[in-house]
Parts: C-alpha cells; structure tokens; sequence
C-alpha cells in the first residue's frame, strides 16, 4: 500500500513538473527510483519513519504544485532520499 501511494504522488509531481529548466520531467523521473528504493528499504527497518517522510513528501508536493515551484521538488525528493537512507 505504501509502494502504491509513493508511486502516485510520484506520477503526479512528474506530471507537474513541467519543463523547468532547473528540474525537469526527466530529473523527476531519475530521482524518484531512488526516493521509493530508500523508502522501501527504511519501510522495513523503520516504518513509523518511511511513513513520516511519505506523509512529508506529500504535503511539501502539495505546496510545490501550489508556488509552480518545480525546483522545489527536485531539492525535496533529494532532501528526502537522504533522509530515508540515512
């Protein structure tokens, strides 16, 4: 159930990521395999955890998709990976 819920915001921040020049559809696209790869791995050591950062991810979209502010989700999806592998 998390991997689908991950999967959809993801589809959704890739369809609203638009054609910044600083994140593109395609960086998006290359980071979200290793936000739901680190996410998935804390998911089985941490769940409280990857459920927090999965409840973070969405709201920070949601104020993203808000400002048109594509090169904030590009800084969120690396801030979080981080923080899901860390």
């Amino acid at each position: 159930m998390l991997k689908t819920r991950i999967l959809a915001t993801v589809a959704i921040t890739a369809l609203s990521a638009g054609s910044a020049m600083a994140c593109t559809v395609e960086d998006v696209q290359a980071k979200q395999g290793a936000l739901i790869e680190a996410v998935q791995t804390l998911m089985a050591v941490n769940p409280d955890k990857a459920q927090e950062i999965v409840a973070q991810m969405q709201v920070e979209l949601e104020a993203a998709a808000a400002a048109d502010d594509e090169e904030a989700v590009c800084e969120m999806m690396d801030r979080l990976t981080a923080e899901a592998a860390g």
